[in-house]
């Protein structure tokens, strides 16, 4: 029902085989479920550890949201980086994007529902 990326992923690993948008025709509806495989699902050991992030994040976003985890401020954040607040404020608005975040929190809540802010 959603295309969000990140929703995708965590259910691909989950064992989902395909997705359907909510606008989906029935028939077409119809034709993904006859020929959807179950798809084995992949547990966190299984995972390769190299890239975490799994091409959710860049390592800076990742950076940004670690710092915005520990409270800092925008103008910490850039001081911290040497970084200007602006392009802080890109890399939040890019984690959002990313997230499907609403704010710090929100963000901050997903990365630690998907394990992302383990150094």
């Amino acid at each position: 029902m959603h295309t969000d990326a990140v929703l995708q992923r965590q259910l691909s690993r989950a064992g989902a085989s395909a997705f359907a948008n909510k606008s989906i025709s029935e028939s077409a509806l119809r034709q993904l479920i006859a020929t959807a495989q179950p798809q084995p699902a992949t547990s966190p050991d299984e995972a390769p550890h190299k890239n975490r992030t799994d091409g959710v994040l860049t390592e800076r976003e990742l950076e940004v949201i670690r710092m915005i985890a520990q409270a800092y401020t925008n103008r910490e954040i850039s001081m911290r980086l040497n970084i200007t607040e602006g392009t802080v404020k890109r890399h939040t608005t890019n984690i959002y994007a990313k997230l499907g975040a609403t704010s710090r929190i929100d963000a901050v809540r997903k990365v630690v529902r998907l394990n992302l802010l383990e150094t």
